[in-house]
């Protein structure tokens, strides 16, 4: 028999084994739980555990060549997803070469055919028409100041009246966008030399004028380029009105040879230029008009023919008149 002491021993040992043994397999089957749910949970002491976040790899592959350039991905802005574009290579462009303006050449403008000349060497001279026909034409040379030119197309406009107007090469340079307007609106415009100086020096004085062939066709040429400019290439061609009315044979020879084989006089002078009121300059030409006058007035601020205009035009209707271009005005 085992003494009773040793019985207590072993029981001891046996109770210490069995302990450890319990003691060692607790630990290993009592490791936490991973929590893979996206709330937090409490802890024993009452505290928020964060929950434990997974770390999602983005790819950012470079896209495969048979991908088109304009290949996108779609972007969702209200799910915060940015979006990845691939955007083509600016193709290169040369840039057009910028051309100069062309000077603008006098051309033929389609109007009523011109009178043949009685004679090619020399320019026809017209004071008035020769059809017979009742029609007037109202002339206004522009050769100072801007002047009325405005109001004068206006009033035409308004009117329904076409009118011819004698520009000189200097007022059609300083106001080319009345000299288109003029040629837009379907009025005549004919060459009244560069400078407005006499090609004889008659009403200027002697000594005065411009009398050599050379000099006086530069006017001319020049006038009826910056005519052309101004219109995109109107061709003052085949008429011309001397300044001051100042002719004589070399001059008519001249005007030939530079293709100016009409003459435009006419037949009543307004003298609004020397101060005539608007009633005086319509008693004047108005009351005592006849069929194929030509009337000459001016657009200069010292002239009263714009006031006059109105009360011409319409009483010179009222008379059965109709007023047309010079070059309506001398038609066969």
């Amino acid at each position: 028999m085992i003494p009773q002491r040793f019985r207590l021993n072993l029981v001891a040992r046996l109770l210490t084994v069995v302990m450890a043994v319990l003691l060692i397999g607790g630990c290993a089957a009592g490791a936490p739980s991973v929590n893979h749910g996206s709330s937090s949970e409490s802890s024993g002491d009452g505290s928020i555990e964060a929950p434990s976040q997974a770390v999602i790899p983005v790819a950012t592959g470079t896209p495969e060549p048979s991908q088109t350039a304009s290949a996108t991905a779609q972007s969702d802005s209200r799910a915060g997803v940015a979006a990845l574009q691939t955007t083509p290579e600016p193709t290169a462009t040369e840039e057009p070469t910028q051309e100069p303006t062309p000077t603008a050449e006098p051309s033929e403008t389609p109007r009523p055919d011109a009178p043949e000349p009685s004679d090619p060497t020399r320019s026809d001279v017209y004071e008035r028409g020769p059809g017979g026909r009742d029609e007037i034409a109202l002339t206004f040379d522009a050769g100072d100041d801007r002047g009325y030119a405005e109001e004068i197309l206006d009033t035409l406009k308004d009117y329904g009246v076409v009118a011819t107007f004698g520009i000189t090469g200097e007022w059609a340079s300083a106001n080319p966008d009345l000299v288109e307007r003029m040629v837009d609106e379907g009025h005549q415009v004919i060459n009244h030399t560069w400078s407005h100086d006499s090609f004889t020096g008659y009403s200027t004085g002697e000594g005065t004028g411009i009398t050599d062939t050379g000099a006086r066709e530069e006017e001319v040429v020049n006038t009826n380029q910056a005519i052309a400019d101004a219109t995109g290439g109107y061709d003052t061609r085949p008429y011309f009105r001397p300044p001051y009315g100042d002719l004589d044979d070399s001059v008519l020879t001249d005007l030939a040879d530079f293709g100016y084989t009409i003459t435009v006089m006419w037949s009543c002078d307004s003298l609004g230029w020397n101060g005539l009121s608007a009633d005086e300059i319509n008693e004047r030409c108005t009351d005592p008009a006849q069929a194929g006058d030509i009337i000459l007035m001016h657009v200069g601020a010292a002239s009263q023919d714009a006031a006059a205009l109105p009360q011409m035009i319409e009483q010179l209707q009222a008379n059965g008149f109709e007023l047309v271009t010079v070059e309506q005005l001398l038609q066969p």
